[in-house]
């Protein structure tokens, strides 16, 4: 957000309108969310809207700030066969989702998983979003483990 923003809304329109050329009068905002604290970078505030009688060929990339734009139908992110988890090295998971031929991974498959929790009720939501990602402790062979522990006495050594 610029100190030029006047809101989180009215920055997200201004972004919106700089990354990929729609402006901003097009989107009918529907709410935004609450702050989300990121780790090792800026905080996010999600803001969803709708764009009545949308057609791609509105758009105009910024292709500095955006490399692809694509739609996926919900109703093909609400599928069993469309739901998968990302986990890190660090160990935490996030949520991600596969509809052919596209993969929605990252703050976006976060984001997207979070407005579809607020969008569908819990009676009508699928199983495949009903549980939280499970963490799963990463897999550490015992050569990894070793070559870690050198690696920190070789450390240590050099203070």
């Amino acid at each position: 957000m610029d100190q030029k923003d006047a809101s989180y809304v009215a920055c997200a329109l201004r972004e919106t309108e700089e990354e990929i050329g729609l402006p901003g009068h097009r989107v009918q905002v529907w709410g935004e969310a609450m702050v989300i604290h990121l780790p090792r970078t800026s905080s996010i505030v999600p803001v969803v809207g709708v764009i009545p009688d949308f057609d791609m060929a509105e758009l105009r990339l910024n292709h500095d700030e955006v490399e692809e734009v694509f739609t996926v139908p919900l109703n093909s992110m609400i599928q069993p066969q469309a739901t998968r988890h990302t986990q890190f090295r660090s160990g935490y998971s996030i949520p991600a989702f596969q509809v052919e031929p596209r993969r929605v991974w990252g703050i976006t498959a976060y984001l997207t998983n979070l407005f579809l929790h607020s969008l569908l009720p819990a009676s009508l939501r699928p199983d495949c979003l009903k549980n939280n990602v499970q963490f799963v402790r990463p897999f550490k062979t015992p050569w990894l483990a070793a070559r870690n522990r050198n690696q920190v006495s070789d450390n240590s050594m050099r203070d």
